[in-house]
């Protein structure tokens, strides 16, 4: 887990790095503004999943203290949709950036072009 974190930190630092050099420039480029908004909808995701977690347990405590009244867990579900919808659009993009990365590395394209 340690390697993982080292390697994301450098990647958040030579972001950083290249938006600093290039200033607005760095979001001319529709790839840089792709892998910006994995990164925000990813920030985004951690803390409806951490909200969604919270509601949840509000919400059950409250069903195991008061199991003879309505419990609603409307709001828990409405943040589970939420993420679920978040979730779904980042596979989206994620998978948009995957092709775009396949498309460049020549050796995977012949590769794919000699199994097909």
């Amino acid at each position: 887990m340690d390697k993982i974190d080292s390697h994301e930190s450098l990647l958040f630092s030579w972001k950083g790095k290249l938006l600093k050099e290039q200033q607005w420039a760095y979001f001319r480029n529709k790839w840089n503004l792709l892998e910006l908004t994995i990164i925000l909808l990813s920030w985004s995701a951690v803390a409806v999943f951490i909200k969604r977690t919270l509601l949840g347990n509000r919400d059950m405590t409250y069903y195991q203290n008061h199991r003879d009244q309505f419990a609603s867990f409307y709001e828990t579900a409405a943040a589970d949709l939420l993420l679920q919808y978040l979730i779904a659009f980042l596979v989206l993009l994620s998978t948009v950036k995957l092709w775009h990365l396949l498309r460049l590395d020549h050796k995977t394209q012949s590769g794919l072009v000699s199994l097909g």
